[in-house]
This record gives structure tokens, C-alpha cells and sequence, in this order.
């Protein structure tokens, strides 16, 4: 009696192949652990990025009245406060929130500052002030010499209420 064996083998043959054995069902299962590892390590990565994101300060635009301590030496220091001159509204680019790039306003001035260096534009200098939405609050502010100030809030960072408080200033300035 000749006996006739299934394609894939049988359990009860012991030559059988069991499901996924050879280069291809070894590719399989490598693949299937690979993905299950690169999953976790992406999971992992995510919660360590949002752990950092809970550490840092609050973002968006600010208060003058509440400003950090360490925001308000980092103005002292690169001397973009003059005596007596108070920030009405203040929003730093940086995810980090370090002061390395903000663009504020005082009850005399606008300011732009990027690592230290400054574009500034007096209350008495404004000669138009312009504010649009896309992707967040844009907003242009003309000297009367000819020189702009762009500042561009990202979106959900206040930036209405930034804007709304910079052309109250003005109106108040001139």
C-alpha cells in the first residue's frame, strides 16, 4: 500500500514541513518580532517626547504681568527693557520656551528679537500696524522710516489676544 502524503505534509508525517518552516516562515516570524519591537520602541519614544512637553513652561502668548523670572533676566540682560518700561504681551518661539527668539511689545515699543539681536520700532515710530490669520496670527508692524516688524504667532498660541492688545496699545500711544 502506497501512502500518499498532503502538499504541506501531515502531523502525523514525520517528514511533514510544520506551517512557516523554511526561509520564508523564518522571514515571517523575524518580521512579526521586528514590528512588535519597533511598536514599542515608538511607543516608548512618544510618552519620553510628551514626559518633556510636560516639563517645559507654558507656551503661547503671555501677559506681561506673568512673565517667568527667567524671561524677564534674559530681556534685562540683552538691555531690551529700558528703565521703568513694563512688557504688555510677550511670546517666545522656542518649543523650549529659552528666550532665544520672541517677539513682545512695552508701553513703548515693538520688539522682535532673535538671539540677541533686536528689531525695534518705537510707539512714536508706528505708522501702521496689520494683523491677518493663517496657520496662526501674522502681524506687520510699518515704521514710519519705512522699516517692518513681522511677528507670526502659531496657531492655538493666543495670538487674537496678542494682536488685540497690540492695536489697543497703539490707539492708546498715539
Amino acid at each position: 500500500m502506497q501512502r500518499t502524503t498532503h502538499p504541506y505534509g501531515s502531523p502525523r508525517d514525520p517528514q511533514a514541513h510544520s506551517g512557516g518552516g523554511g526561509l520564508a516562515g523564518n522571514i515571517a516570524k523575524a518580521s512579526l518580532g521586528l514590528g512588535c519591537g519597533c511598536t514599542s520602541l515608538l511607543a516608548l519614544v512618544v510618552l519620553v517626547f510628551f514626559g518633556w512637553l510636560s516639563t517645559l513652561p507654558e507656551s503661547g502668548a503671555v501677559p506681561g504681568g506673568q512673565l517667568r523670572q527667567a524671561t524677564l533676566d534674559h530681556l534685562a540682560d540683552h538691555q531690551l527693557l529700558g528703565e521703568g518700561e513694563s512688557v504688555v504681551y510677550y511670546y517666545d518661539y522656542s518649543m523650549s520656551m529659552d528666550d532665544s527668539e520672541s517677539c513682545f511689545f512695552t508701553d513703548r515699543k515693538v520688539v522682535y528679537q532673535h538671539q540677541g539681536e533686536a528689531n525695534v520700532i518705537a510707539w512714536a515710530q508706528v505708522e501702521d500696524l496689520r494683523g491677518w490669520e493663517d496657520w496662526g496670527q501674522i502681524i506687520e508692524v510699518q515704521s514710519s522710516d519705512g522699516r517692518y516688524l513681522k511677528c507670526e504667532i502659531a496657531a492655538l498660541n493666543d495670538g487674537e489676544v496678542f494682536f488685540r492688545a497690540l492695536q489697543e496699545t497703539w490707539e492708546r500711544q498715539r
